[in-house]
C-alpha cells in the first residue's frame, strides 16, 4: 500500500473545535497530499545527491527547507525518542541526541508563515518547474504537468494539486490560531 503523508498541527482540537467528524473528515480528503508527494519528501535524507524537491527548489530559486524541517517534528513520536536515547551509549550521546532535537523543535516553533511563503512560491514558479524537471522513478513528468482544467476529481496525481492543497490547508489553519505545522507518516 505504500506511505501516506499528511500535514499536522501543534494545536489540532483547536482548529476543529467548531466542526463535526464530518467535516473533519472531507477536509481530510479534500486536502489529502498525493503519494507522490510523499515520496519527494519521504525520499530526501536517503537519495544520493539529493532528491526531486531539490531539484524543484533549485529550478525555482525557492528555498524549500522550511517544507523540509516539516519532517522534524516529533509530538507524536517520543516513543522513538526514548528509544535513541536507550541506545546511546554516553552521556554525552544522549545529549547530542537531545541537543539535535531541541534544535528541530526549534526550527519548526511558528513555522507555518515560512512554510506558506514557500508553498506560495513553488505555485507562483510551478510553470518553469514544469518545462524544466525531470522524471525519475518515484515520480512520474505527469505528476509535473499542469492538471488538466475543469475536472476536479482526477483520478491522477499533479503536484501543482499538491502544492495549492498545501497552500489551502495552512491557509484555514492560519485562520484558526495555528503557527506551527509538521508532517506525520503512516
Amino acid at each position: 500500500m505504500g506511505r501516506s503523508i499528511h500535514i499536522q498541527v501543534d494545536s489540532p482540537d483547536d482548529i476543529f473545535a467548531d466542526h463535526d467528524l464530518h467535516f473533519q473528515f472531507e477536509f481530510g480528503i479534500k486536502n489529502g497530499l498525493s503519494r507522490q508527494f510523499c515520496n519527494l519528501i519521504d525520499g530526501w535524507s536517503w537519495e544520493q545527491g539529493g532528491s526531486q524537491m531539490d531539484d524543484i527548489g533549485q529550478i525555482a530559486r525557492v528555498d524549500v527547507k522550511p517544507i523540509w524541517e516539516m519532517e522534524h517534528y516529533r509530538q507524536l513520536n517520543w516513543e522513538e525518542l526514548d528509544i535513541m536515547l536507550e541506545l546511546a551509549e554516553t552521556e554525552e550521546e544522549k545529549n547530542q541526541i537531545l541537543g539535535r532535537e531541541k534544535q528541530n523543535l526549534e526550527k519548526l516553533t511558528n513555522n507555518l508563515d515560512r512554510v506558506l511563503i514557500t508553498i506560495q512560491e513553488l505555485i507562483d514558479k510551478f510553470p518553469l518547474i514544469a518545462n524544466q524537471i525531470e522524471a525519475t522513478g518515484k515520480c512520474s513528468k505527469q505528476y509535473f504537468s499542469m492538471p488538466p482544467a475543469g475536472q476536479e476529481d482526477n483520478s491522477e496525481d499533479y503536484f501543482f494539486d499538491d502544492i495549492v492543497k498545501f497552500k489551502d490547508f495552512l491557509t484555514f489553519v492560519k485562520t484558526k490560531g495555528t503557527t506551527t505545522v509538521f508532517f506525520e507518516f503512516s
